[in-house]
């Protein structure tokens, strides 16, 4: 078999069969030499709420040190000892709730057990935390929104997630700060060419909106002129502004705007930096027989939510 120059083997493996709950249930592994074989480690988050008391770990490696094949194991899993820290907390904001029901102190990890309620919308909302310790210092987390159990209580959805802290925090600190915040599902948005501007994009959820201030077309360019949130950056930097223009802000055939292709060729100018304000410009040459009737702005505010999640109360929650 293959080595790399250290002595270590690459391993292709796939654990649970591919259950497609669990993020990169195919991975790479790097196996070190131990005495006349290989030692490695895979870590993972298990995919179900309990662990039973007599379960095993399907894996399969599907290539070592070069070789393709088939090499299939079930590895008993035996549970650590560990606690069981229940609580009652609560954070929320408008129709969304963030109850934070349990913490479990195991010996080598951290796992804090909430459950979130969404309206019917939000049911792609992601919650995500931040984690301090009684010195404010904030909390490395190993995983963060993994979802457990979901399912639709009349116009709510309800989630039951985990967020996994690789350490003991036994004797580090008295309490936690958790910041929760939740990303929002955004749908698409579009402004007809022909439509009369100014246009407002604007979420029906959260304070986030671009301003489609004039379109125009010449020969065979077509220009958009907008603002991104009325100029308000929110702290984030202004690259990630200049990306949304560039990748989020685009011209679409009418009959394909749910589909993700190559957007058409363009360019990015910023009109004025301090108010978010941004010009694209596309390149209609390789169209034949454009019509403008045919063609829309698409507008992706799902990815300036995902980076800008909505921020709920802190809580503060007792180890002791």
């Amino acid at each position: 078999m293959k080595t790399d120059q250290e002595g270590n083997l690459r391993g292709i493996y796939e654990i649970f069969d591919g259950d497609k709950r669990i993020d990169d249930s195919k991975e790479l592994v790097y196996l070190e030499p131990s005495g006349n074989g290989y030692t490695g480690q895979i870590q993972l988050n298990y995919p179900k709420l309990e662990l039973p008391a007599d379960t095993t770990f399907p894996l399969e490696f599907k290539s070592m040190g070069g070789k393709e094949g088939s090499w299939r194991f079930n590895v008993p899993i035996k549970q650590l000892a560990y606690k069981t820290i229940m609580m009652d907390k609560e954070s929320e904001k408008g129709d969304i709730k963030v109850h934070f029901d349990s913490i479990i102190a195991g010996k080598a990890s951290t796992a804090i057990n909430y459950t979130a309620a969404f309206p019917s919308e939000g049911k792609h909302d992601q919650v995500r935390l931040a984690v301090f310790d009684e010195k404010g210092n904030p909390i490395h987390l190993l995983s963060d929104g993994i979802d457990l159990e979901t399912k639709k209580t009349g116009n709510q959805i309800i989630v039951k997630g985990r967020t996994i802290i690789p350490q003991t925090l036994k004797g580090k600190t008295s309490y936690l700060e958790i910041r929760p915040a939740v990303a929002l599902e955004e749908p698409n948005q579009f402004v007809a060419i022909n439509k009369r501007t100014p246009v407002q994009i604007k979420s029906n959820r959260q304070n986030l909106s671009v301003n489609v201030e004039n379109v125009s077309i010449k020969g065979k360019r077509f220009t958009v002129d907008f603002q991104i949130n009325n100029g308000d950056n929110r702290d984030e930097h202004f690259i990630f502004f200049q990306n949304f223009a560039r990748t989020d802000v685009t011209l679409v055939k009418e009959s394909r705007k749910y589909i993700y292709e190559e957007s058409i060729s363009h360019t990015v100018k910023t009109l004025d930096k301090a108010k978010l304000r941004f010009r694209s410009t596309f390149d209609l040459s390789e169209i034949n027989n454009f019509n403008p009737d045919n063609y829309v702005v698409r507008v992706r505010l799902d990815s300036m939510s995902t980076n800008m999640p909505l921020e709920l109360n802190p809580v503060k929650i007792e180890l002791q």
